[in-house]
């Protein structure tokens, strides 16, 4: 197991989860529902990624593999929890701008 290769997919994966969850937000805020829809989504697929590509590094541990921590798994954990907390709260957003739409259409 290539260890710094798991850790910049992980950073790649959870940067793109938290970019398109971000996007999304942008998105329903201009009205477009769909879209923020799709990127959600999206962020939702690259963010499952980061995970299983974590988990990796949590099995090996879990197994007895020693591995040296360094600054870069740091900064992979720290990005992932971030890209899931964007990821719920943009998803969160975009329920509420739509909520926003219907009602607004009521009227």
């Amino acid at each position: 197991m290539e260890v710094n290769s798991i850790v910049v997919n992980v950073i790649a994966h959870a940067g793109d989860g938290l970019s398109a969850a971000l996007s999304a937000v942008d998105e329903a805020k201009a009205g477009n529902l769909d879209k923020a829809k799709e990127l959600i989504e999206q962020s939702d697929e690259a963010i499952l990624y980061a995970h299983k590509e974590h988990t990796k590094l949590l099995v090996n541990e879990a197994r007895g593999e020693k591995m040296e921590l360094t600054f870069l798994m740091t900064h992979a954990s720290d990005h992932l929890a971030t890209a899931d907390l964007a990821r719920e709260l943009a998803g969160r957003m975009v329920e509420m701008y739509e909520y926003f739409e219907e009602r607004l259409k009521e009227k």
